[in-house]
């Protein structure tokens, strides 16, 4: 089982290799380091801590996307294939009719309009591990 110091020090790997704004990851990174130095997160587990990482990643950048989600059954972070689910995503829309529901042929007028319906199936490379999502 992992410690609460690998299990944040994990999430912060995956946000500095992916966060779409790199500059904000040193004060993330500080922020949240400071705090796990000082004992903030020591004696707390499972969805405690992620309620408690998630209220300090947002004091130091309030960004809703970034959060630490807890699982009871551990999950691996490393893509379930070599492509990361790209081969699987593809074949998803090629079933899907790449996400095209329908297509009318409209008349308005004397001028004619063809009208798509799209919708996008959820990505099958979405993980509710830590994610910054």
């Amino acid at each position: 089982m992992l410690t609460n110091e690998q299990i944040i020090g994990q999430a912060l790997d995956r946000i500095e290799a992916g966060y779409v704004f790199p500059a904000k990851v040193v004060d993330i990174d500080a922020a949240i380091r400071r705090r796990l130095a000082a004992g903030e997160y020591d004696g707390l587990a499972g969805p405690a801590l992620c309620e408690t990482v998630i209220a300090h990643l947002q004091e130091a950048c309030p960004d809703k996307h970034l959060r630490l989600l807890w699982s009871d059954q551990p999950q691996s972070l490393d893509p379930a294939d070599e492509d990361g689910g790209r081969a699987a995503f593809l074949a998803l829309l090629r079933a899907e009719n790449q996400g095209i529901r329908r297509v009318e042929h409209l008349t308005l007028r004397s001028a004619s309009k063809v009208v798509l319906s799209r919708e996008f199936p959820r990505s099958p490379m979405a993980r509710t591990a830590l994610w910054p999502c």
